[in-house]
């Protein structure tokens, strides 16, 4: 079972918004727990105008403190991204994309140990069909929350 979170990310600000407004909310950031599975339904935009994402291929989603992106505690990878029926609306010409993300690994319970939760960064990128380069779509803050029930 999947429990969806819906991100606006606008990349001129380089913020999460406030849906399609340019009111950055600053002070937001996505919550979820440990252990479970979500998809992330993101609408990334440009000075809120839809940004056109469909050039993308191999899409990557990394969760992890910024010195640990290269070695996520969390990671999806393209399988994970625009799954036919996780989110009626994706459309990557528009600059929405859907990403499958589990939060049950071993890396992130070590890290989150004992504490109530703690505030990592997501980083999404993709590579370009056209030059081939890795190009990184949104970084945002994320807080995962410790869970009272998990297997050790």
């Amino acid at each position: 079972m999947f429990t969806s979170k819906e991100i606006h990310y606008d990349t001129q600000p380089q913020s999460i918004t406030s849906s399609n407004t340019s009111s950055v909310a600053s002070t937001y950031a996505p919550t979820v727990h440990y252990g479970n599975n979500y998809i992330l339904d993101i609408e990334v935009r440009s000075n809120c105008v839809a940004t056109d994402l469909d050039d993308l291929i191999d899409w990557r989603l990394g969760v992890g403190n910024l010195s640990t992106l290269q070695n996520p505690l969390v990671e999806s990878v393209d399988a994970d991204f625009n799954v036919p029926g996780d989110w009626s609306e994706t459309d990557p010409t528009i600059g929405k994309i859907s990403a499958r993300m589990n939060t049950t690994s071993t890396t992130l319970n070590t890290d989150l140990g004992t504490t109530a939760g703690k505030r990592y960064y997501c980083e999404i990128s993709g590579t370009s069909n056209v030059s081939g380069d890795i190009i990184t779509v949104a970084v945002f803050p994320m807080n995962i929350r410790n869970t009272i029930f998990k297997d050790v």
